[in-house]
């Protein structure tokens, strides 16, 4: 950071001369454009025009010979892809192992828009051709959120019913949301790099990006959980159990409770209603937090023809996969009141104090949007 003086230029105008290292540095010369945009902070923003007009790749490549822990080619893909990659190369200098290869389709069939776009015994190209300028950030979250609730709902209904199929079907969908959590991502990242994309994507303040990347991993650990959920019920189902109806009864209402805390809290995430988001937070505290143990005992003592040592376990984690997932919710809900101080609301008025004047509490305030 550097500090630069303001020079008058005959009567009314006022300049200020551009560092010689960043002209040089984009090509700049006496007579070329520069665009200047004021930021919702009051500073100013200045980029040249001509980068507006050109299209640039974003690359990297990865060294596999590197890499001889299984699984970390894979991470390393998938982060790059999040990272705002456009052109991922894997490359070895003498010839991609079989677990190489593998890892890199198992990467490519997880990540929206990625495909191989050329493949020899030394390197993969894989490109991102997806444009998610197409799409709001919202309505991508919004798509995760429909998933999330459909795997909340499924999951439970399952064990109702004893659908294996159901209980499989919710394992997909988490791969689905998984794939969406992944360009949500990545349009974030790019986002914090590129103001002008971060708009185009409905994103109106720099600080909301790293909210609502906190947000989206929130429903992506809720997804994790249904899934979770499902493969219990595939486990007890194998147990043929029937559990008494009390215990039942029991089970049924604390699903609700948590299903209530959980769908209140996805609506939450568009309306931004702090006021429903509290709710979530004292509903969670109050109904959910000691409901769990009770259920357990109930299921531990009174379920018939089952082997126990293998049903408690099982039910156990179905349970906890509940709770936590409202959990989860009470701390979204506790996120978006976050946000709507930070960022602003009819109910938060952000300014700032000049320490100068701050014997005559004089405020600057923003103008409440």
């Amino acid at each position: 950071m550097e500090q630069r003086k303001i020079q008058r230029v005959g009567k009314g105008t006022l300049t200020i001369s551009l560092p010689y290292w960043w002209v040089r540095e984009h090509g700049l010369n006496r007579g070329d454009t520069v665009i200047i945009e004021e930021t919702h902070d009051g500073s100013l923003r200045l980029w040249p025009a001509k980068s507006e007009a050109e299209q640039t790749l974003e690359t990297c490549k990865i060294n596999a010979d590197l890499l001889d822990q299984p699984g970390l080619l894979n991470r390393l893909i998938i982060g790059s892809y999040i990272a705002g990659a456009d052109i991922i190369e894997v490359a070895s200098e003498t010839r991609l192992s079989y677990r190489h290869i593998k890892e890199i389709r198992e990467a490519a069939k997880v990540l929206i828009g990625v495909s191989v776009m050329d493949e020899t015994e030394q390197h993969v190209v894989l490109q991102c051709v997806v444009d998610v300028h197409k799409s709001s950030i919202y309505s991508i979250l919004e798509r995760i959120c429909n998933l999330v609730s459909s795997m909340l709902e499924e999951y439970f209904r399952a064990f109702i019913e004893g659908n294996r199929e159901l209980a499989k079907m919710v394992m997909l969908r988490d791969e689905e949301v998984n794939k969406l959590y992944y360009l949500f991502s990545r349009a974030l990242s790019i986002a914090q790099k590129k103001r002008s994309f971060a708009e185009s994507l409905g994103i109106a303040q720099p600080l909301e990006t790293s909210f609502l990347a906190i947000i989206g991993c929130y429903l992506e650990r809720m997804a994790d959980l249904s899934k979770l959920g499902a493969k219990s019920v595939l486990k007890i189902l194998t147990c043929e159990t029937e559990v008494d109806k009390d215990a039942l009864q029991k089970l049924a209402e604390y699903y609700e409770r948590c299903r209530d805390i959980c769908e209140k809290a996805i609506r939450v995430v568009f309306s931004k209603d702090i006021r429903l988001a509290n709710e979530v937070i004292r509903k969670y505290q109050e109904d959910i937090e000691f409901g769990e143990n009770q259920i357990i005992d109930r299921l531990r003592y009174r379920s018939v023809k089952c082997d126990t040592y293998m049903l408690c376990p099982n039910f156990t984690q179905f349970i906890w996969s509940m709770k936590r997932q409202a959990e989860l919710s009470a701390e979204l809900a506790e996120m978006i009141i976050d946000m709507n101080a930070t960022l602003s609301s009819n109910f938060v008025s952000v300014g700032s104090i000049s320490l100068n004047k701050l014997g005559k509490s004089t405020i600057a305030q923003q103008p409440i949007r």
